[in-house]
């Protein structure tokens, strides 16, 4: 949802703001689009990353559970070759998902970040511009 709000958000627009100079408007718009490429990334990579991550878990049950009286029955037979196999096969499948769910991990750390900064950087510009409007609002004489 958060995602979705920041891409669709309207550009800010200082046009009737003269008391916001020019480098602070500029680095709003630019924390702006820098939150809508992180957004981006969150519903284009990392949400379907999730998503494949979540499958493969799955599909790894799956996986077992057909192979389980397979590997039951070789143990039974004591039948070294057909176990070696499977548990071999079934090694690999772990070994591919651990290697997606670290990539992911990190991949999920790094956008932790951005979207630290993110909301920092938006911190930061509304505190400057509350500052300057109320700076404003304090040489208006009360009525």
């Amino acid at each position: 949802l958060y995602a979705l709000t920041i891409i669709k958000q309207g550009n800010v627009n200082f046009g009737n703001v003269s008391s916001v100079d020019a480098a602070l408007k500029g680095k709003v718009i630019q924390h702006q689009d820098t939150a809508r490429g992180n957004a981006k990334q969150w519903l284009d990579v990392l949400k379907p990353q999730l998503i494949s991550t979540n499958q493969n878990i799955i599909n790894y049950n799956t996986k077992f559970q057909n192979y389980y009286d397979t590997l039951v029955a070789a143990v039974d037979a004591k039948d070294k070759a057909t176990l070696t196999k499977g548990l071999t096969r079934l090694s690999s499948s772990i070994n591919e998902n651990k290697a997606q769910v670290d990539q992911l991990v990190e991949d999920l750390k790094k956008f932790r970040n951005k979207m630290t900064s993110d909301t920092q950087n938006f911190k930061g510009d509304a505190n400057q511009i509350t500052s300057i409007l109320a700076s404003q609002d304090a040489g208006i004489p009360l009525l």
